[in-house]
């Protein structure tokens, strides 16, 4: 395999997991040196993508996507109001949040933003600016944290 372009290389039939290891092949200045490189490394940030939703009082549920940021736990703290909580995960100036609702009905408005370093909050209000439940359904949110 060496000496070999990308270009030249056999495509794989499987997607590349975070867990996964590539090799690549770094010049030393009179070789090359061959390095393992971890793949969720590639990304400049870690990520957790998930479908949320959320019915009455309790707590969100989540179907993860993608997580190389860690366990999240999810909680209902107020009407509308919801922490995903996990222990210095969400550095300052660093930690993008995005929330899109699959809600169709009255008004309803969601967003979601990094409260401190261990808490990031998912938020659904309505016309009046009153947290709402129940307007969770199957949203799409994603959490990125860059390096």
């Amino acid at each position: 395999m060496s000496n070999q372009r990308i270009s030249e290389l056999t495509t794989s039939s499987v997607p590349i997991k975070a867990t996964d290891f590539l090799e690549v092949s770094v010049y030393n200045g009179t070789t090359y040196d061959t390095k393992k490189v971890n793949s969720e490394y590639l990304k400049p940030y870690k990520v957790y993508s998930a479908l949320i939703s959320q019915s009455g009082t309790s707590a969100p549920t989540v179907t993860v996507l993608e997580n190389t940021i860690g366990t999240i736990v999810w909680a209902r703290s107020a009407s509308g109001d919801y922490n995903g909580t996990l222990t210095g995960a969400f550095t300052a100036s660093k930690t993008f949040v995005s929330l899109t609702l699959n809600y169709v009905g009255a008004s309803v408005t969601g967003y979601g933003v990094r409260s401190n370093n261990n808490v990031v909050l998912v938020q659904t209000i309505d016309a009046t600016n009153t947290g709402v439940d129940s307007k969770l359904n199957v949203a799409s949110l994603e959490i990125r944290v860059y390096q």
